[in-house]
């Protein structure tokens, strides 16, 4: 008999499937629009929006009117429960479904006509309406100890976020009892905690009295540092970047710093920092610090493209642990002006570099440098053959702040349009300071960068007279709010040459604007003096100013609409009022894990004959 059964009931559900095919909605099936209203604060609105299942759901529909009524029945607790965390205690949310608008089962049905067809289709209103009544405030804060005596440690109240007469909002609540937390942790008490908080609302007053009870926990010292996970990395080397000793008193700053200067080593794919359970005998925290290696050879490759200057590519080589210390040295080959040579591969742009880099030098966070590099360019300016070599230290005095100094060697062979070649051999002394609070190198949403360069070459120890080349460049970048969607970002660079006559200087030393990393829409080192030929000499000073808006369309892709501006003067120090050219013009992006994808086209806008009607630029990261 059980057979049978089961039989019958495959018949009935065939017969049900032929009946009802797949895809065709239910009769029942009710669609629906959701309506909350305004409450005038934009904070609230999104709290309540995103706790509505209702609005959450909204692209599914329900089984019929009730249906409909439970899905939002359900929803006013989760939208008074949002209420009271934004304080409003006395505020209410009730529920109204206008279902007049459609014909549904059960009901007359619609006249004929495209009226009644339209109604068929309409969904049912759903209005939430809000009366959230008045905020209630924060009256007293107290702290206390366990027990309910006085706080048994000092807390520092106005760096908390909640004040008498503040909004009693639940998520300030929360905060606070976090910044109490890290507040004990500061003074070195490494198991603090706030066992009990207790939040009392006065209906009668409007007011919530909060207190928290504090247990700080015994106060600890820095214990032994013990690391898990090197390989190739000398643990002399990452111990020589712990910045405490044992004996010294707990603090996370400190831990924060030492992932901070690991990370920055370079050589570690993840730092992770694990603190014991429990005190030693001496009341001391030890300290387990586990890393992961990255590979330490790495190959990479590169291209650009401008309509000035033609193709250009690049690829390297990299070691990131030569020796075991983090020691680094990148091997690098560029070509350019592929194009532009007009078939002459005499002309093409060629560059063969070598750098590395010993960190902690001497003391730490000072690294030495070693530069060398053979090259040959043939811009519209000048030809020239080079081989250079470099001397440096680079100091990070803070998390942002960087000096560095070092000697520079150049020999050169350097040529302008018919003239014959000039040899120079010049020593130079280049002093830089940098700073940078930026919060990405490669695609900025906030911060400021500022670079000063100046670099004497004394005449003493070279060719020629001496001379002096300053310079500035300082940019920043504000999203205002958008949460890196909408980036405005601005660049201001000042150039300076003192101690020697425009034709005293090496035609490579001089200032030229114009091209991809400048003035976009007029060609490479076009601005600026002229010969009578019409061919740049470049000038001893210099302005160059950009603005740009890069906006996100989507997680991936964006537009940049920008403006430059800048141009040389023969005088060590520019003439703002003089011979300024300018630019627009508008880009793409294509956002990647490596930093974004750049295309921009820039037109001149007071543009001398013979310069170009646009220019197309292509490459990897942002302008600036």
């Amino acid at each position: 008999m059980s057979s049978r059964r089961i039989s019958f009931l495959s018949v009935l559900a065939l017969a049900a499937a032929m009946a009802f095919p797949s895809g065709v909605p239910a009769q029942d099936e009710l669609r629906y629009e959701v309506t909350i209203t305004e409450v005038g604060d934009p904070e609230l609105e999104a709290a309540l929006q995103a706790s509505s299942n209702l609005i959450a759901l909204q692209d599914r529909p329900v089984s019929g009117i009730a249906g409909l009524r439970r899905r939002a029945e359900s929803d006013l607790d989760r939208l008074r429960q949002a209420l009271r965390s934004f304080g409003y205690y006395q505020g209410d949310v009730t529920l109204a479904i206008d279902a007049s608008a459609s014909a549904r089962p059960g009901t007359e049905p619609a006249a004929p006509g495209a009226e009644g067809e339209a109604a068929e289709d309409a969904p049912v209103a759903v209005t939430l309406i809000v009366n959230p009544g008045e905020v209630y405030r924060f009256a007293e804060i107290a702290l206390t100890s366990p027990d309910g005596g006085p706080s048994p440690i000092e807390i520092d109240r106005s760096a908390l976020p909640i004040r008498p007469g503040d909004p009693a909002r639940a998520a300030l609540v929360l905060e606070a009892e976090e910044r109490i937390i890290a507040e004990m942790q500061r003074q070195g008490h490494p198991f603090a905690a706030v066992p009990g908080r207790e939040a009392v609302v006065d209906h009668a007053t409007g007011e919530m009295f909060v207190t928290f009870s504090l247990d700080p926990g015994p106060v600890a010292s820095f214990g032994e540092v013990g690391f898990k996970g090197l390989e190739r990395v000398d643990e002399a080397f990452v111990r020589g970047r712990v910045p405490f000793i044992p004996g010294e008193r707990y603090s996370p700053a400190r831990l924060d710093e030492l992932r901070n200067r690991l990370i920055d080593a370079g050589v570690f794919t993840s730092v992770r920092i694990d603190t014991a359970g429990s005190l030693t005998p001496e009341g001391q925290l030890p300290v387990t610090v586990s890393v992961v290696e990255r590979p330490r050879r790495f190959v990479g490759f590169g291209a650009n493209y401008a309509t000035d200057v033609g193709f250009g590519a690049n690829a390297y080589w990299g070691h990131r642990n030569l020796f075991g210390g983090a020691e680094s040295l990148r091997i690098e080959g560029a070509v350019g002006r592929i194009g532009e040579a007009a078939g002459d591969v005499s002309e093409i742009d060629y560059r063969l570099s070598t750098q590395f880099r010993k960190p902690d030098f001497i003391t730490t966070d000072q690294d030495f440098l070693a530069d060398f590099t053979i090259l040959a360019e043939h811009p519209d300016a000048y030809d020239r053959e080079a081989i250079l070599a470099s001397l440096g230290i680079e100091r990070q005095v803070t998390d942002r702040l960087t000096l560095g100094a070092g000697l520079s060697f150049e020999l050169s062979r350097v040529a302008r349009g018919g003239e014959d070649e000039d040899e120079f051999f010049l020593v130079g002394v280049p002093l830089r300071l940098a700073y940078d609070s930026t919060d990405n190198l490669f695609d900025p949403t906030r911060g400021m960068r500022l670079e000063v360069s100046l670099t004497p070459y004394p005449g003493w120890l070279g060719t020629g007279d001496g001379f002096t080349i300053g310079r500035v460049t300082a940019s920043a970048y504000e999203d205002f709010g958008t949460k890196g969607r909408a980036i405005l970002a601005g660049r201001l660079s000042l150039g300076s040459t003192v101690g020697a006559g425009l034709d005293d200087l090496p035609p490579d030393k001089r200032f030229y604007a114009g091209g991809g990393g400048s003035v976009r829409g007029y060609d490479y080192q076009s601005i600026g003096p002229e010969d009578a030929d019409g061919d740049p000499i470049g000038g001893r000073s210099l302005i160059e100013m950009s603005l740009e808006l890069r906006y996100r369309i989507t997680e991936t892709i964006g537009i940049v609409p920008f403006i430059d501006a800048g141009s040389v003067y023969e005088s060590s120090y520019p003439d703002f009022g003089e011979d300024l050219r300018v630019s627009a013009g508008i880009g793409a992006r294509y956002y990647t894990g490596f930093g974004p994808i750049r295309v921009d086209v820039a037109v001149p806008l007071n543009k001398d004959e013979g310069d170009s009607a646009f220019g197309l630029y292509v490459s990897l990261g942002q302008s600036f």
